[in-house]
């Protein structure tokens, strides 16, 4: 809302739980960011936030602590799902990352 983008009719901010969301027809395949915040670990979230996204959308984790377990534990889950990690940026004064990830089309191998 600092933005205000949503003014501009571009954007659409929804803030709504993902798991909310992707029980609703309408939101699945919809958007083109996801950005998340809370605790729940990326192999949990990945079901209610990669099905929102376009197949060119991103989904925006934002984590603290030893990301890269995290997101090993993951892999299996994000494959099954369509999902890769595009990239990680890390703010260690914060202890904390961003984790970029994206939904990958049938038959291709990245974002």
């Amino acid at each position: 809302s600092q933005l205000k983008l949503h003014q501009s009719g571009a954007v659409e901010i929804l803030a709504n739980r993902a798991e909310v969301c992707a029980q609703q027809t309408r939101h699945r395949g919809t958007y083109d960011w996801v950005f998340t915040r809370y605790v729940a670990a990326i192999q949990d979230s990945a079901t209610y936030c990669l099905p929102l996204l376009k197949l060119t959308g991103k989904w925006i984790a934002y984590k603290a602590g030893a990301v890269e377990t995290e997101i090993n534990g993951s892999s299996a889950r994000l494959n099954t799902l369509g999902g890769r990690v595009e990239a990680i940026f890390k703010d260690p004064s914060f202890n904390r990352s961003y984790v970029v990830m994206c939904r990958v089309a049938p038959m291709l191998k990245s974002c």
